[in-house]
C-alpha cells in the first residue's frame, strides 16, 4: 500500500519538476499579504495551479514556516487548533524551512501507513483478516489528503490508535492520550471521544464510569485549556471558528445533488457514504433493540449522521466530501471488526476498488 502511494507522489512531482509546493495549493489571496511569513512562502515558491484562494494545505503551511506570525495569513485564526499538523513537520524540519513542504507529504505517508496498520492490528485482536484494514488505506479520502497536504491521515491515525489501546490493551489512559493527539490535529475526533464517554457509560457488559471519566478527561480538558489560550489571544472560540458546521442540513445527503456530478462519482459517493451511512443508522437501532450499546457501535452512529446531514458545501467536490468521510469508514470497520461482522468488512473492500478514483482531477 505505502510503495503505491509513493508511486503517486513519484508521478505528481514528475510532472511539476518535483516542486513538492504543488501539493499545498497556495493561493495569493493569502500568500500575497504584506508580512514575513508571506516573504518565506516567496521565497521557498509555489508551484502550479496557482489558484485564487489556494486550499486548506496551505494553513498548515503557514504556521508549520512560522507558528509566531502565521495567522497574518490565515483565513481564520481558529485554524490555530489544529496545531499538532504542522508543529510535528516543523520539528521535524530542524529549522530548515525548504525542507516543510517534503515533510508534509512524508508525514502524511508515515500517518497513511501507521493509521492502517494499527487498523490491521486492530482486526488480528478480533481474530478477523487484517487485510480488510485496505478499504482504509485505499480510501479515496487518503488520496485527496495526501494530494492537498491535508491533516486527516495524522488524525485518524490517532484515532485508530487510541481505539486500538481501549479495545486490545483495555487502556482508557493511552486511549485518552492518542484520542488528545487526534483532537489537537483536528476536531472531528471529538465524534469518538464522545462516543467513547457515552458507550462506557451506556453498555450493559462494560459499564464503567470511571473509565469514561479518565478518557474524557485526558482528551477534553488539556484541549480546553488550549482553546481558552487562542480564545485570550484571538478573541475567538477555536472550536466554532472553522468551516461550515454552523449550517448543518436538515435533509440527508442534501448536497450530493447540489452539483452536476459525473456518473462514476454519484456511484463513489453512494459507495463511500450513503449507503454505508444509511446501513449505520440501521445497525444502531437494530442493535440498541437487541440491548447492545457499545463505543464503537455509537462512533459509528455519530459519523452517519454526520455525515448524512454535513453542509451542502462540503459536499462541493471530492475534496471536500472525501477527506470528511474517513470518518464514516474508520467507524464502520472498526465496528465491523469488534461485532466480527464479516459482510461489514467485506463492503469496505469496495473502498479500495480503483474506479473510485476516476473522477478526481488533476
Amino acid at each position: 500500500m505505502l510503495a503505491a502511494y509513493i508511486l503517486y507522489v513519484e508521478f505528481v512531482l514528475s510532472l511539476h519538476q518535483y516542486d513538492p509546493t504543488v501539493f499545498i495549493q497556495i493561493g495569493a489571496l493569502f500568500a500575497d499579504r504584506a508580512s514575513s511569513v508571506a516573504r518565506l512562502v516567496h521565497d521557498i515558491g509555489f508551484g502550479p495551479p496557482f489558484w485564487k484562494a489556494g486550499f486548506d494545505g496551505q494553513f498548515y503551511y503557514y504556521i508549520a514556516l512560522d507558528p509566531a506570525n502565521a495567522w497574518k495569513l490565515l483565513d481564520t485564526t481558529a485554524r490555530y487548533q489544529r496545531i499538532l499538523y504542522p508543529m510535528i513537520v516543523r520539528s521535524l524540519s530542524f529549522g530548515y524551512l525548504p525542507s516543510i513542504p517534503f515533510l508534509m507529504i512524508i508525514v502524511n505517508l508515515a500517518s497513511i501507513f501507521a493509521g492502517t496498520e494499527f487498523l490491521a492490528r486492530l482486526l488480528k485482536w478480533f481474530h478477523l483478516n487484517s487485510w480488510y484494514s485496505l478499504g482504509y488505506g485505499f480510501h479515496i479520502g487518503m488520496l485527496v489528503c495526501l494530494r492537498k497536504d491535508l491533516p486527516e491521515p495524522l488524525m485518524y491515525a490517532f484515532v485508530i490508535a487510541a481505539i486500538y489501546y481501549a479495545e486490545a490493551r483495555g487502556s482508557s489512559r493511552l486511549a485518552g492520550i492518542m484520542f488528545l493527539l487526534a483532537l489537537f490535529t483536528k476536531e472531528p475526533a471529538i465524534l469518538f471521544i464522545a462516543a467513547y464517554a457515552f458507550g462506557l457509560l451506556l453498555s450493559s457488559r462494560r459499564r464503567s464510569p470511571r473509565s469514561a471519566a479518565l478518557l474524557v478527561a485526558i482528551s477534553v480538558l488539556p484541549y480546553s485549556a488550549y482553546q481558552l489560550i487562542l480564545l485570550y489571544r484571538f478573541g475567538q472560540v477555536a472550536f466554532f471558528g472553522v468551516g461550515n458546521l454552523q449550517t448543518f442540513s436538515i435533509i440527508p445527503f442534501y448536497g450530493v445533488f447540489q452539483v452536476p456530478r459525473t456518473p462514476f462519482e454519484l456511484v463513489s459517493i453512494a459507495i463511500a457514504i450513503v449507503i454505508p451511512a444509511t446501513l449505520s443508522l440501521v445497525i444502531f437501532f437494530r442493535s440498541v433493540v437487541r440491548g447492545n450499546v457499545e463505543p464503537l457501535l455509537v462512533a459509528l452512529l455519530l459519523n452517519a449522521l454526520f455525515m448524512a446531514f454535513l453542509p451542502a458545501l462540503s459536499y462541493i467536490d471530492v475534496f471536500t466530501y472525501g477527506r470528511v468521510s474517513l470518518g464514516l469508514a474508520t467507524a464502520w470497520i472498526a465496528h465491523a471488526g469488534f461485532s466480527r461482522n464479516r459482510r461489514m468488512l467485506a463492503y469496505s473492500t469496495l473502498w479500495a476498488i480503483p474506479f473510485q478514483f476516476s473522477h478526481l482531477p488533476e
